[in-house]
């Protein structure tokens, strides 16, 4: 069996992923210097969503924690 996403990543789940990510501090606009902690921080809130945890609250929280 496959380990595939188990949640569909839809148009509204990623306007929520990216309402974290802004929540977080990151703006649409980012300077070059800043794009790759940009793409971690989005890259890591894809893959706790696809294991399952879709609450905004925890998911900004997990970021947080891992920004240090």
């Amino acid at each position: 069996m496959s380990s595939g996403i188990k949640r569909p990543l839809t148009r509204r789940n990623l306007q929520m992923l990216d309402d974290v990510l802004r929540r977080a501090g990151f703006r649409k606009t980012v300077m070059s210097q800043h794009q790759e902690s940009l793409n971690d921080a989005a890259v890591f809130l894809i893959g706790r969503f696809t294991q399952g945890i879709s609450d905004p609250d925890i998911l900004l929280a997990e970021l947080e924690d891992r920004l240090g």
